[in-house]
């Protein structure tokens, strides 16, 4: 069984070869396109989103494994620290440093290709807004 690792940052700052990967295992750059990468998600239809912390800002990367080089779609953008990211069925989850947001059905924005910004919806502000050590991590279980 093989696993590709996706590192989202500046082929300058990266020296895959120092990294030591089990048998089977992968890595690559996919894009400098996305700044700042912190907590990924992938989608079923190969959709990858990826968080940020220091940019506010959240992307989509359509068929992200498969494409090269890959499209990136900024998401959202101006958020607080939206660092966590996670599917719950067709919905996106976003965590931001004090809210939880959530986009519906967000593959028919990404197979739309547009580019506006994605609709969101709030599912509460009632998290602690600390923002040293604040991030947020995001995951669904069973």
């Amino acid at each position: 069984m093989s696993l590709l690792l996706a590192a989202l940052m500046p082929t300058a700052f990266a020296d895959l070869s120092r990294l030591r990967l089990p048998e089977g295992f992968s890595i690559r750059i996919l894009s400098a396109e996305a700044p700042d990468a912190r907590q990924m998600a992938l989608s079923a239809d190969g959709t990858l989103f990826v968080g940020t912390r220091r940019h506010g800002d959240v992307y989509a990367i359509p068929n992200a494994l498969t494409v090269q080089p890959p499209e990136v779609l900024t998401l959202a953008s101006g958020l607080k620290l939206p660092n966590g990211v996670a599917l719950d069925g067709v919905d996106l989850y976003v965590a931001e440093v004090n809210r939880i947001l959530r986009f519906p059905n967000i593959q028919v924005w990404v197979d739309a290709g547009d580019k506006s910004q994605a609709r969101y919806e709030l599912v509460t502000d009632q998290l602690p807004d600390k923002t040293h050590h604040g991030w947020k991590y995001i995951k669904f279980g069973p």
